[in-house]
């Protein structure tokens, strides 16, 4: 079995800097200090009134028109599928990277575009050979319901 560091991938530190990003908007517009952050499946950190965030670094979003949302893994020692990305959040906040923007919605909202919508299942393979599926959610239909933030650089 092999096993790898996640804080090596540069998945995650492409991530780590927008969960940063993330982190000072908060703070700026909400007025509360970050005090916990958490790199695991429940949220990226949580805010001093405690409200739990999860931040998605999804760069081709700007040019697809549409947010990846993972939904299930299968990992490649495994012959059955887990609950990952978004069916695991624990978050009160999604933060989805548009762009050089935010867009903030409620897990529970975001859960229930999903849910409302059916999306088509995506399957692809990473290069750690688990099989991701996720679906492919247009920024349209989530726009009504977000918070948008300029970030800033």
């Amino acid at each position: 079995m092999v096993y790898f560091n996640l804080q090596e991938t540069a998945e995650y530190k492409r991530g780590l800097e927008y969960e940063i990003k993330a982190q000072n908007i908060i703070k700026k517009f909400e007025k509360v200090d970050i005090i916990v952050t958490c790199h695991n499946s429940d949220y990226d950190f949580k805010d001093s009134n405690n409200i739990t965030y999860e931040v998605k670094n999804d760069a081709k979003s700007c040019i697809t028109n549409n947010f990846f949302m993972t939904y299930k893994q299968k990992f490649n020692n495994k012959n059955e599928y887990q609950p990952a990305g978004i069916s695991n959040s624990k978050s009160d906040f999604h933060m989805l990277r548009y762009g050089e923007y935010f867009y903030k919605i409620k897990t529970t909202i975001l859960k229930m575009i999903i849910f409302e919508h059916k999306y088509k299942d995506i399957y692809f393979d990473n290069n750690r050979g688990d099989t991701i599926v996720g679906l492919k959610i247009p920024v349209k239909d989530l726009e009504p319901y977000v918070i948008k933030y300029l970030i800033e650089y």
